[in-house]
């Protein structure tokens, strides 16, 4: 082979596997994984960062729940975890939180629900079976299926903290619990009938699902600022306490950029910074 050859393969394969390819070229992947409740907003997130800078760097997997995605960081398997509260101060210990967004947790029921508006209190008799048909509220005719999440489920910690009295009740006999967002979503694409709750990201890319106003107020990012709309989580991510480099560094300058806080509200979210 010429040395001029030589040369030139042999510097594509060292920086190849330094990962010191020229911006867009790099090897390196980040992959942000946690809880599932913020997935689909980080994912649109990703897929603008990834197109922005080719080829797709930034990896998004399912949920594997908050308490595993922070395990991850503090060993060091990966930079940042995506989450979708914030941790009390002692289990923030060697650890930094990046708020990105405010994102409405809204009820959403299934393809044949032709109500539009739901109150507290008949939110309050649906999920405890005192309300059992869709007519019942102004609707078509159909019998109410309840979805409910397991106790642990970020969304449901904060769904209880904006909305009290739901943490009161007793879930209908009938209803079913769902351990996973992905899984609200699968009932609620799956019966026309059904009712759950999730974030308005998940519900807006699930199919053909009705989102509900809650107390005549729609979950638009104007109503999250104002406070009309009560119910939401805080998107953000964790990442061991120091300064962010490379790809996750370059990610969350990203999302906290002015493109990054246009791509958030144009999911339905509102954008903060707070870091």
């Amino acid at each position: 082979m010429p040395l001029s050859l030589f040369r030139r393969a042999a510097t594509f394969i060292c920086l190849f596997y330094l990962g010191c390819l020229p911006a867009g070229l790099s090897a390196k992947t980040l992959e942000i994984p946690g809880a599932g409740t913020p997935t689909s907003l980080v994912q649109v997130l990703a897929d603008a960062f990834n197109a922005k800078y080719p080829p797709e760097l930034i990896t998004v997997p399912p949920s594997i729940g908050a308490v595993n995605g922070i395990a991850r960081v503090t060993k060091g398997e990966v930079d940042i975890t995506r989450v979708a509260q914030r941790l009390p101060a002692d289990k923030m210990k060697g650890l930094t939180h990046i708020a990105i967004a405010r994102e409405a947790i809204v009820f959403a029921g299934g393809a044949g629900v032709t109500a539009t508006n739901l109150t507290r209190t008949q939110l309050l008799a649906i999920f405890s079976g005192k309300i059992t048909n869709w007519k019942d509220l102004g609707g078509k005719p159909g019998p109410i299926r309840v979805f409910y999440r397991n106790p642990s489920a970020a969304v449901l910690h904060q769904l209880i903290e904006r909305f009290p009295e739901f943490g009161t009740i007793t879930y209908a006999k009938d209803g079913r619990v769902a351990t996973r967002d992905f899984e609200t979503l699968f009932m609620l694409e799956r019966f026309d009938w059904a009712i759950g709750f999730t974030t308005l990201g998940n519900a807006q890319r699930a199919k053909n699902l009705r989102i509900f106003s809650f107390d005549g107020v729609a979950p638009t990012p104007e109503n999250i600022a104002s406070g009309k709309y009560p119910l939401y989580t805080e998107a953000g991510l964790i990442h061991r306490t120091g300064e962010l480099r490379g790809l996750a560094k370059q990610f969350v300058d990203y999302v906290q950029s002015q493109e990054g806080k246009r791509i958030i509200t144009a999911h339905g979210a509102l954008a903060v910074r707070e870091r």
